[in-house]
């Protein structure tokens, strides 16, 4: 089974790989809104982005909260959809992962780590024990994903006003154009939307990209921070019944 660590291990190359990119990309769910004049997200001023520095305010900004993550990627290449509803601690956590001819499962509850792994009409389910872990081993792949440093960094990012949005008023962030110095300088095009709120937290993002050998769009989306509830799959009862038990004496 497909170590989930690595996320969606096509989208990471499709990002920064040799032969990936993303493309064309859905509007936002905003335009710009008369919401105030909230301070401008750290690292961020009105012409530029400090990906560090806003990566950092993202990820604080979700410590010890339950939030939903949202990857969608389409490219000529490859597809990719993500559902990951991470709990409060991250004690508990369910991810979904539909990949082209693939469907993979991770749920972490009480210290067990429960798989499900669907590719070529067969199902295989794992059942693994992660008693010593501090909360789900998974969940930080979420709270801090690479794909979004690699998007933040990797556009020339402009704020461009003001928008309605879940923490009640966002900055909104245009990209025109790639940054020649990030890992993605070999774009012929590069046109991105981000929704980040006045604490740093990213609430979306889409990008559309073009490079030599693939065009298609990614869009990240968080929501329901504090509010999500993460439920236990179905597939959870089959698992305990038919899966490869790894860990446990």
């Amino acid at each position: 089974m497909t170590d989930v660590r690595s996320l969606v291990l096509v989208l990471l190359v499709a990002l920064a790989g040799c032969n990936g990119a993303l493309g064309p990309i859905a509007s936002d769910n905003g335009g710009d809104a008369d919401g105030g004049n909230p301070s401008l997200p750290p690292g961020v001023t009105d012409d530029s982005v400090n990906a560090t520095t806003l990566m950092d305010a993202h990820v604080e900004s979700l410590d010890g909260e339950s939030f939903t993550l949202e990857y969608n990627l389409s490219a000529s290449s490859a597809q990719a959809d993500v559902v990951a509803t991470i709990g409060p601690n991250r004690e508990r956590a369910a991810i979904h992962i539909e990949k082209s001819h693939q469907t993979e499962a991770y749920f972490f509850v009480d210290g067990v780590q429960y798989e499900l792994d669907e590719r070529d009409g067969e199902t295989q389910y794992r059942v693994v024990n992660r008693s010593g872990a501090d909360g789900a081993p998974f969940a930080d792949r979420y709270v801090r994903p690479h794909e979004l440093r690699i998007l933040l960094a990797a556009g020339e990012w402009k704020t461009s006003g003001t928008t309605d949005c879940r923490a009640g008023t966002c900055w909104v962030l245009d990209a025109t154009s790639v940054n020649e110095s990030s890992q993605l300088s070999d774009a012929s095009r590069f046109d991105g939307r981000a929704v980040v709120a006045p604490s740093g937290r990213v609430e979306k993002i889409s990008v559309t990209i073009e490079r030599p050998n693939d065009t298609g769009n990614v869009t990240i989306t968080i929501s329901d921070v504090g509010a999500t509830t993460v439920t236990r799959p179905e597939w959870v009862d089959e698992a305990n019944e038919s899966g490869t038990r790894v860990g446990f004496e």
